[in-house]
């Protein structure tokens, strides 16, 4: 079994180039041992897993979403999500409003998961309490988070195409 690939996040990729971040951060998602690409693994191999450490990978993830305005140096969530310091600015409908309600609801499901029961975790909910942890490493929530640190210029730039993707990310685009 192998964990979820964290390393292969744009996200984490800029935090480490920019000197900002270090994978042992993440250690326990890195060694999650669940087949992510597939979940070949048994509902019951898979609440054994959350059971043993669904609690500290959901903490270590909330930490590492939670700590992301610092690190790219935002004064705060809003800010990190829309580029604007006063809430005041994004009104209803406008495209900062969006972004602010997206990182929101991303944010949202993060603090959930610390507060989830993993020991009691059935196993046949294993399988969907495991995916919703795996939505918030989701290519597409990679890619809104390393558009935001690219907008705050955290690590080199990246070519053109992959920085284009991180603003379709960004924009809302579905992945």
């Amino acid at each position: 079994m192998v964990g979820m690939e964290i390393g292969k996040l744009r996200s984490v990729a800029l935090l480490r180039e920019a000197g900002k971040m270090d994978l042992a951060e993440l250690s326990i998602l890195v060694n999650l041992r669940i087949n992510s690409p597939d979940l070949a693994v048994s509902d019951a191999e898979l609440a054994f897993e959350l059971r043993r450490v669904g609690r500290d990978a959901a903490r270590e993830l909330w930490e590492f979403l939670n700590e992301l305005p610092g690190k790219a140096g935002a004064q705060d969530h809003f800010h990190f999500a829309t580029g604007l310091k006063e809430p005041s600015m994004a009104s209803p409908g406008s495209t900062a409003h969006a972004a602010a309600i997206r990182w929101s609801e991303i944010l949202s499901e993060a603090i959930e998961l610390v507060g989830y029961d993993f020991a009691a975790t059935p196993f046949p909910e294993a399988r969907a309490t495991y995916a919703r942890m795996e939505k918030l490493l989701s290519a597409e929530t990679d890619g809104l988070i390393a558009a935001r640190l690219r907008f705050f210029q955290v690590g080199k730039p990246g070519d053109a195409e992959e920085e284009a993707d991180d603003l379709l990310d960004y924009a809302g685009r579905e992945v």
